[in-house]
């Protein structure tokens, strides 16, 4: 009966017996680092290689930047990912340069006002490097009629025209007033003037008494002076209330009169202007023939007719006329004529080929324009067409904008817009704050909407693109290009010379010194150490550039005419040392004691584990003490950072990994009746990887 159990345990001591460690060869120091060969150079120095024409590498990124900037569907804007410093901007410029001189001729825009609708501006097109002569013309035109009008009004055909219509309105007035007091006669009244509270003089009806006029008030003391009697003021004061339902008609056919009057007047003054306002409009028709600036043009015709009185005042200096487009175009000012102005929001005139804009800081404002306001003294807020400002999304009308994703995420409204704008291919100039008017801040303007066509490119984090396109439904519609830039690329020999032809390419640039066969070997070595595999090469070219310009600085410093090996690893040790203070503070500790370490000798439960910290662009390694305590329980294994919630995901999972482990190897036959503790003794700051799970799971093990 005893044997069973007796065979069992064979065959669990056995399962668990650990396998023989396999054998590595030897891995000397030297092996850890690629040293490359100078001979690799066959040139004295790189003044004697062509300098690098575009970026090394990145055939794919370069594949779809130049497929999504041809492109010209809807939706095709482009998403430039990858690591900083790889040549995303450097690429995108190289690219679009080749592109844009064959591109789309940029448009010319101005808003002018609506005479119909003020708060909806009018827009105008104009092909490149229109929009300015017009708005200069416009405003010699407008000058010119200021100064015009008022002297033709001085002419004697007009002088003469016009006394003649107010002599016959006099005459007419005068026969409506003789017609008046002829029929007041018979009931003993005439018509006179007399003076009013307000000191105006308005016109009345005066009772006639023995041969004299007097005012109606005065009835009563002609009664008492027994001038009329009692009988006879009752009858003048009847007759006087039913003469004066008379008088109120003769007010309104006087005012019927005037009314006539004034409009054949104006009539008159405005046929006598249409020739001269038609003559001069039609001049800018003849040089801007453009349906919607002719449209304008007549508006802006029949409104000038309409005030005439704007024109009529003598101008104290005639403005300069001409047309010249090398004039500076007029500053916008208050008047009654601002009416006419027009508001240049985009001129191409020295546009080439299609706009490439970079938008560095891209707000709201900054992408899309806004609307300025200023206050009235009554607390409003008040705004008109010349207060309507362009951004960068208009100047890139037509061509392309480049814009850092995270800062236009970042900033409050600019993705809504921005998604807005490029699914309906509109622009609607409007204020960052038109969501939130309030009743104080008037009525918002709303100016003609601007058809656009504009390529965005966006230069991100791939994880921001990832997010983006997982969670932002219109993302994928708006952004169909992805262009991932690579950060490393196969160390080959081309790729090589390539790097000694950026090197000088940088030196000519930046006026740096030229570096020989020895100072390009320790860049690349460099670079190759950065990569973190001897069979690659980093791409990071913008810390490249900063090693060149400071290994170049050592090089003026020693008054060297060229830069070596020395000067690049000198460069390096400067880069490393200013970056060192942490991991001194941490050599100073292991020292004098504070950090426990072992390095002599064997413990069981014991173990040195490397940690390794980042500090910059330099990482360093932190030895530490790993130590298990295990007793008999079922608990297995206990990751004290995890309790203490001081271990990163990765870590955990590897631990957890390692548990699995142990059930697996050890507790086939019966429960693994273990319960071991495994902490990184003084680590104050937690711990991640799956590198530290592993190693922490050495100490449970005897050899």
């Amino acid at each position: 009966m005893n044997k069973t159990p007796a065979s069992t345990d064979s065959a669990s001591s056995k399962s668990a017996r650990l396998l023989p460690a396999p054998t590595h060869p030897s891995l000397p120091v030297k092996s850890l680092r690629w040293y490359a060969d100078s001979t690799a150079f066959p040139f004295p120095s790189t003044a004697h290689v062509d300098p690098l024409n575009g970026i090394i590498g990145q055939q794919r990124a370069l594949d779809a930047l130049t497929m999504g900037a041809e492109i010209a569907s809807p939706g095709y804007n482009i998403f430039v990912s990858g690591l900083s410093g790889t040549g995303r901007l450097t690429t995108i410029k190289s690219i679009l340069e080749r592109i844009t001189p064959n591109g789309q001729i940029p448009h010319d825009y101005a808003y002018v006002n609506n005479f119909h609708d003020p708060d909806q501006p009018t827009l105008l097109k104009f092909p490149k490097g229109k929009a300015a002569p017009f708005q200069r013309a416009m405003h010699d035109a407008i000058s010119f009629l200021q100064g015009r009008i008022p002297k033709m009004f001085e002419e004697e055909t007009f002088r003469t025209g016009r006394t003649k219509i107010i002599e016959e309105f006099q005459q007419r007035e005068q026969q409506l007033l003789r017609a008046f007091e002829e029929e007041l006669r018979p009931d003993g009244f005439t018509l006179g003037q007399v003076k009013a509270g307000n000191g105006a003089v308005q016109p009345e009806i005066l009772p006639v008494i023995n041969g004299k006029a007097y005012p109606i008030a005065a009835l009563d003391q002609l009664v008492k002076e027994n001038a009329i009697t009692a009988e006879q003021a009752r009858a003048i004061g009847e007759n006087y209330t039913r003469r004066h339902r008379d008088l109120y008609q003769l007010a309104r056919n006087g005012m019927k009169l005037s009314q006539e009057f004034q409009q054949e007047l104006g009539d008159f003054e405005a046929a006598s202007a249409k020739l001269l306002i038609e003559a001069t409009l039609d001049d800018l028709a003849m040089r801007f023939p453009f349906e919607a600036v002719i449209a304008y043009l007549e508006e802006v015709g029949n409104d000038i007719l309409n005030n005439l009185d704007l024109f009529k005042q003598p101008q104290p200096e005639a403005a300069a006329q001409g047309t010249d487009d090398e004039a500076q175009p007029p500053a916008s000012d208050d008047g009654a004529l601002r009416t006419y102005q027009v508001n240049v929001v985009l001129d191409n005139a020295g546009t080439t080929g299609a706009p490439v804009i970079i938008e560095t800081t891209p707000t709201y404002l900054n992408l899309f324009g806004t609307i300025e306001r200023v206050p009235t003294q009554q607390g409003f807020w008040v705004s008109d067409f010349l207060m309507i400002k362009a951004g960068a999304i208009l100047r890139a009308d037509g061509g392309y904008l480049i814009i850092n994703a995270a800062d236009a995420l970042s900033e409050p409204g600019v993705w809504k817009a921005l998604k807005r704008v490029l699914l309906h291919r509109k622009l609607e100039i409007q204020p960052f704050e038109s969501f939130v008017q309030s009743s104080t801040q008037g009525v918002a303007m709303k100016p003609q909407a601007i058809d656009l066509n504009v390529k965005v490119i966006m230069i991100g984090d791939p994880r921001l693109y990832q997010a983006l396109f997982s969670m932002e439904e219109d993302f994928r519609k708006i952004f169909k290009i992805s262009a991932e830039f690579d950060y490393e690329i196969a160390r080959t020999d081309t790729v090589l010379i390539e790097y000694a032809r950026f090197i000088r390419k940088l030196s000519d640039e930046e006026h740096l010194l030229h570096f020989d066969p020895d100072g390009v070997a320790a860049v690349v070595e460099y670079a190759v150490e950065k990569a973190g595999d001897m069979r690659k090469i980093s791409l990071r070219f913008s810390d490249i550039a900063d090693l060149l310009r400071e290994a170049s600085f050592w090089a003026e410093r020693d008054t060297a005419e060229i830069v070596g090996r020395y000067h690049v690893e000198k460069a390096i040790r400067q880069m490393v040392e200013r970056q060192s203070m942490w991991k001194e503070k941490i050599m100073e500790r292991m020292i004098d004691g504070s950090l426990l370490i072992d390095t002599e000798g064997r413990m069981v439960g014991q173990i040195n584990g490397l940690a390794v910290y980042s500090v910059g662009q330099i990482s360093f390694g932190k030895p530490s003490r790993i130590t298990a305590t295990v007793a008999v329980g079922g608990h297995g294994i206990i990751n004290i950072e995890r309790e203490a919630r001081m271990s990163g995901s990765l870590h955990n999972k590897g631990m957890l990994i390692i548990a699995g482990f142990l059930r697996h190897r050890f507790a086939q036959q019966r429960p693994l009746s273990m319960t071991a503790h495994i902490v990184f003794e003084q680590s104050y700051g937690g711990v991640d990887g799956d590198s530290a799970s592993s190693t922490k799971s050495t100490p449970c093990f005897r050899p």
